[in-house]
């Protein structure tokens, strides 16, 4: 596996030397599972379309509700 340095902040550092010990696995087991996670959750969360209204279909006649008509189902 190709290696390459990253710089890591000494708290993070620290917490996942603990996680290591405490779990009995590398440091860089724990960093490559964190990774991993961390990027599928960015990748989901880029993928997530924005909200968007999809227009219902309109019969021949009907119309849009006024103003009043939404603020009366309202629950003002």
């Amino acid at each position: 596996m190709p290696r390459t340095r990253v710089q890591i902040e000494p708290t993070l550092l620290s917490e996942v030397e603990r996680i290591g010990r405490r779990e009995g696995v590398s440091v860089s087991q724990i960093v490559n599972e964190a990774l991993a996670i961390a990027l599928a959750e960015r990748r989901r969360r880029l993928q997530m379309p924005l909200f968007t209204c999809l227009p219902r279909s309109t019969r021949t006649g009907s119309r849009p509700p006024d103003r009043d008509e939404i603020l009366s189902v309202l629950d003002f």
